[in-house]
């Protein structure tokens, strides 16, 4: 079963490094909301037992899909996927934060825009349109 070792120490440019650093970081895991803090810590517990021990820059789609992979048979699909997610969360900060060169660059332009909302009168007409899969499509957004 995967578990939690707090006291263990990783290597510069680990997964657990980088883990230890987000945990500890402003711009990271401490601008997450409080739910957020919850479920990240969790996945991000079962990523570091998974693989902390690796280099961050080695991570390939093929150890990627090895460790979810793991997961999901120790644990549960749901939390798999979640930990892949996070993991991308990871690779980002450390891109940024974490001085590893080899990663890459982040973007700068992060902003995303909201959209503005369709007027009632167009979504009046559209819940009118004789299409089911149009008005099941409209019904599922709004």
């Amino acid at each position: 079963m995967l578990g939690r070792n707090e006291n263990l120490v990783y290597l510069n440019g680990s997964i657990g490094w980088v883990i230890e650093r987000f945990l500890s970081s402003d711009v990271g895991f401490k601008k997450l909301k409080p739910g957020t803090q919850r479920n990240y810590r969790r996945w991000l517990d079962t990523i570091r037992a998974e693989a902390g021990r690796f280099q961050i820059k080695d991570l390939t789609p093929v150890a990627v899909r090895a460790m979810r992979d793991s997961i999901k048979v120790e644990l549960a699909p749901t939390t798999a996927d979640s930990c892949v997610m996070v993991l991308s969360v990871l690779w980002k900060f450390a891109i940024e934060f974490c001085h590893l060169e080899q990663l890459g660059v982040a973007r700068i332009h992060t902003d995303k825009k909201s959209r503005e909302s369709w007027p009632d009168h167009a979504v009046t007409k559209a819940l009118a349109s004789s299409d089911p899969v149009l008005r099941l499509a409209l019904h599922l957004l709004i």
